[in-house]
């Protein structure tokens, strides 16, 4: 497995608990909130509310709906400015 996607996978909330980590008082603030605004995380806390009926809303961090939003929108607009520059490569076969 490539170094990226470990370290995101390890930073992504799926193998501690990033709670855990904020209420340690361990690290600073600012480390738990990135770790708290990694796209992994907001996404894996949204599918546990989602799928794990023991997981409530108040289990979930405050930002994690806008955040979701705005991840997704950065990725649409990402994704389409990516494939329309490169429309030239692969739209003429």
């Amino acid at each position: 497995m490539p170094f990226v996607l470990r370290t995101w996978m390890y930073a992504s909330g799926a193998m501690f608990s990033i709670q855990n980590l904020a209420h340690s008082g361990r690290f600073p603030h600012t480390v738990v909130l990135a770790l708290q605004c990694n796209p992994a995380a907001v996404y894996i806390d949204l599918m546990r509310f989602a799928l794990i009926d023991s997981f409530t809303t108040a289990q979930l961090p405050p930002h994690v709906w806008a955040l979701a939003a705005g991840w997704a929108v950065l990725a649409f607009a990402g994704g389409f400015v990516w494939f329309w520059k490169a429309e030239e490569t692969y739209g003429r076969g």
